[in-house]
């Protein structure tokens, strides 16, 4: 006798059906026989895997993390701010000048006029001063006055003096003879200070002079020598000379 339930009369719920073509199940899944056909996706993995090793190294070394928010302008910025700094940093290194120029003493000018001449530079000589050989060139800037023997000038080199005095200028008398007797006389005055320098043979009064006079030198302090002026006296003036030169006295 038929027990009440199916259609067959077992209470067995009945078998699930296919529900295609031969009674596959939806969740079948197709093996190849040959792993040769899989080839194809094999290959296409090994692409996709290259391809994101490559991109992980390119965000390493680029920072992409950082500026990839921003899409192409982050890359853009960062070139051109090193294109800046590789022009700013060449141009610093070629222009002229472009370091600090270390403190230097002032050069002495060998380009204008000719040496030992009014406008050029001073003769290249050796003078005494204070027991000490020095170079001539060296008493500047300074009103130098080259007297003769015996000159009988004390009021002359007194005057000269007393105008150097007003622009703060050095004043030096110089003597072609050794330890000049007359010196003492010429170089001691109320009207400025004077030092003695003495020219043994005295080339700078051969060179600079043209008559018995004194003769005084404007020296500049880049060792030019200004102005030369002959048979100097107690009237001579020449103030707007040293004013060139010198800084007046306040």
């Amino acid at each position: 006798m038929a027990r009440a339930g199916g259609p067959t009369g077992d209470d067995r719920p009945p078998e699930p059906e296919g529900s295609g073509p031969g009674g596959e199940s939806p969740l079948a899944v197709s093996i190849p026989d040959d792993a040769s056909e899989l080839a194809d996706e094999i290959a296409a993995y090994r692409r996709e895997v290259r391809a994101r090793r490559r991109r992980e190294r390119f965000d390493k070394w680029t920072l992409a993390r950082l500026w990839r928010p921003y899409g192409i302008t982050g890359p853009v910025v960062v070139a051109a701010l090193i294109v800046i700094g590789s022009v700013g940093g060449l141009m610093l290194a070629l222009l002229p000048n472009a370091r600090p120029n270390d403190p230097q003493a002032e050069p002495e000018n060998t380009i204008v006029g000719h040496v030992g001449k009014a406008g050029g530079f001073m003769l290249d000589d050796t003078v005494w001063i204070d027991g000490q050989t020095v170079a001539a060139s060296a008493l500047r800037p300074s009103v130098i006055a080259l007297v003769t023997e015996n000159c009988a000038c004390a009021a002359t080199i007194d005057q000269i003096a007393a105008q150097a005095n007003q622009f703060q200028l050095k004043t030096y008398v110089v003597s072609p003879k050794q330890n000049d007797p007359q010196m003492e006389g010429l170089i001691h005055g109320a009207r400025g200070s004077r030092t003695a320098v003495y020219d043994p043979g005295g080339k700078l009064r051969m060179n600079y002079s043209r008559g018995p006079g004194v003769t005084v030198l404007i020296v500049q302090k880049d060792a030019v020598v200004r102005n030369v002026l002959q048979n100097v006296n107690t009237k001579t003036t020449f103030g707007g000379a040293l004013a060139v030169i010198g800084q007046p006295t306040e």
